[in-house]
């Protein structure tokens, strides 16, 4: 029957492959949304995928046996042809159809690798069973993306003095492959004399509102897109707003990357409208997500204003 991945469910039904066994498969179906670019062929290739994630593969058939083959549906196959794909025991393999040439692999728990897989297409009997060598490529299991940041806890100071201008700069520094999604946000408080919030503000530290928001919201649906280190500080540093002191927090929540989004494929129902939100996201200290978070606070005090210097007035004795 004919399925389509990105609307599929699929029956999880894990197998323990050694290299020397095989899974044989047939009439298969390819996730049809370019956008997702399904059409790359990594044959002879190492590919990373992250622990615990899930990536489709499939087998393009021979072009002469399966003339009318749609590789946007999987359908066209000429019946009684099997692929074997031999996979390394340290991947679990699972598929919604048997006999198929579509395949789910699962990284396991640990990194490693690059782990050998291959698959071959094989004619039915009524045809010779010929068969070729195949095709390889390999897979390497890398750790979940996690983040540093160079500042956390609390810093209170003058405006400009030292211990203000070391954290002029929040620097998020991101471990993983590259095209990292970060979530935090930024909140900005004037306080009073004891440090209860007056007003929050805008980046800008404009617009006043007695209702707590945050200035900068990077949420999982609409993060900060970062390819390296950042800086992350707002419009004007850490300055005090008027004359009153000023509160900057920062809470830096989660993060993905590149090969970690792309394991999230298979659970994505419409790829053509995807938004990151359907992607999952790890704690910065690389715990399960949601577990922790890290924090900056800083409080800019502004300096005390020296007052008049009084003094009887000469006419007092008058």
């Amino acid at each position: 029957m004919k399925r389509v991945l990105t609307f599929k469910q699929v029956l999880v039904v894990v197998f323990s492959l050694l290299l020397t066994n095989g899974l044989f498969a047939q009439f298969g179906t390819v996730p049809k949304s370019a956008s997702f670019d399904n059409t790359t062929d990594i044959s002879g290739t190492t590919i990373q995928m992250t622990v615990g994630k899930t990536y489709p593969f499939y087998v393009l058939p021979d072009t002469y046996y399966h003339p009318s083959y749609d590789l946007t549906d999987g359908s066209g196959l000429t019946p009684g042809f099997t692929w074997v794909w031999t996979v390394n025991a340290a991947l679990s393999v699972a598929d919604a159809t048997a006999n198929d040439n579509y395949v789910e692999i699962t990284a396991g728990a640990a990194t490693g690798g690059p782990y050998a897989i291959s698959v071959i297409e094989t004619a039915p009997a009524a045809m010779g069973s010929c068969a070729d060598a195949g095709k390889t490529f390999s897979i390497s299991v890398v750790a979940a993306p996690i983040l540093a940041v160079n500042h956390t806890g609390t810093v209170e100071g003058c405006a400009g003095s030292a211990a203000i201008t070391a954290v002029a700069d929040v620097t998020m520094t991101p471990t993983g492959t590259s095209n990292f999604r970060v979530a935090y946000t930024l909140q900005i408080a004037s306080l009073n004399a004891v440090g209860n919030p007056v007003n929050y503000y805008d980046a800008a530290k404009a617009n006043p509102s007695a209702t707590a928001f945050n200035a900068v919201e990077y949420t999982e649906a609409v993060p900060l897109a970062i390819n390296a280190a950042t800086d992350v500080m707002v419009t004007g540093g850490h300055t005090v707003i008027g004359t009153t002191r000023t509160r900057y927090t920062y809470t830096f929540s989660s993060i993905n990357d590149l090969v970690s989004r792309r394991g999230d494929f298979v659970n994505i129902a419409t790829p053509a409208t995807a938004t990151a939100g359907q992607f999952v996201y790890y704690d910065v200290a690389g715990a399960a997500a949601g577990t922790a978070t890290h924090q900056l606070i800083v409080i800019v005090n502004p300096a005390p204003v020296t007052g008049p210097i009084y003094h009887i007035a000469s006419t007092w004795a008058n």
